[in-house]
């Protein structure tokens, strides 16, 4: 019969007594949930061994809402956005969310790039978002809030249902590559008396329990999905400018960086060019280290250890 308490000391040797138990409790995630979520455990896993990128926090910043419902309720803003906050720093301990189009440079909502045929221009946004220390950008809508008439049963047994439906949207930008870390809908529904209405201008609407629990359901489940969406998102710092041998960086105190820290530099990357003239950024390979000198809140410096030659647009990252 094989003997594997050698297997036992050879997987000591390579991944230390620590790691072990993290492989053992991998194979027991998989056996039990499957590989979608040992994925998403390993690289929460991974994220806790590293002592860099542990310590290191992704900063995204939330878009005002889009009011595509057609009401004219000046109050749908607050009822979700404030929920929707809440739920993100609940989900997300490594996140910092800041909110408004402004911190992008731009004056509102109205003013943000966008392609000829009027979506958001993803490559713009995230370049703004890059230089002003962004790791992600979120836009969030709510499309529609309205009631369905729904026919069930057959024949002398037909009759109807009124239904609350209200669809929202979610997404969010990787400032990296200018790519969709997520893009997805969200319905809540219910059942409501044939005498329900949802009124154009009438901003009593949003008091109603049933729309109130309808905004709640859908910002908390957003909440937790953009939180997902960010933890497959590495973190990464923008090289801003550069003299001499000294880095400056878009990332700072807040997000972790802090004076003696190693960060690996990468090449900007390749732009290429999809469908109604979205540009991408596939991401360049690593060229060096870089160790940082100095920090304040937003802002670092960094001293070129090895490796270059560094330029503006470079990225900063851990390995």
């Amino acid at each position: 019969m094989k003997n594997h308490a050698g297997d036992k000391h050879v997987f000591e040797d390579v991944f230390g007594p620590r790691g072990m138990h993290v492989a053992l409790f991998l194979f027991l995630a998989a056996s039990l949930f499957g590989c979608a979520t040992v994925g998403k455990t390993t690289r929460l896993i991974a994220r806790d061994l590293n002592p860099t990128l542990g310590t290191l926090k992704i900063r995204m910043v939330l878009l005002p809402l889009k009011d595509r419902t057609g009401l004219k309720s000046d109050g749908l803003k607050s009822a979700f956005e404030k929920p929707l906050r809440s739920a993100i720093r609940h989900h997300c301990g490594a996140v910092l969310l800041e909110t408004g189009a402004d911190l992008l440079g731009f004056d509102d909502a109205d003013a943000l790039p966008r392609t000829p045929s009027g979506r958001l221009d993803a490559y713009r946004l995230c370049e703004s978002g890059r230089r002003s220390g962004f790791n992600a950008i979120a836009s969030i809508g709510i499309e529609s809030i309205g009631v369905r008439v729904k026919e069930r049963g057959i024949l002398w047994f037909k009759g109807e249902r009124h239904m609350l439906q209200i669809h929202g949207d979610a997404e969010v930008f990787d400032t990296r590559t200018g790519t969709k870390a997520l893009s997805r809908d969200f319905y809540f529904e219910t059942q409501v008396d044939e005498t329900f209405q949802v009124r154009t201008g009438s901003p009593t609407h949003l008091e109603l329990p049933q729309i109130r629990k309808g905004l709640l359901q859908i910002a908390g489940e957003m909440g937790d999905t953009i939180c997902e969406a960010l933890n497959d998102l590495p973190w990464q710092g923008y090289v801003t400018a550069v003299k001499g041998d000294t880095l400056f960086l878009s990332a700072g105190k807040r997000t972790g960086v802090k004076p003696g820290m190693v960060l690996t530099v990468f090449e900007q990357g390749r732009i290429i060019e999809g469908i109604d003239g979205q540009k991408f950024i596939i991401p360049g390979k690593p060229k060096g280290k870089v160790k940082i000198v100095s920090a304040a809140p937003n802002t670092a410096e960094a001293e070129i250890l090895s490796g270059g030659p560094v330029k503006e647009g470079d990225f900063v990252g851990v390995e």
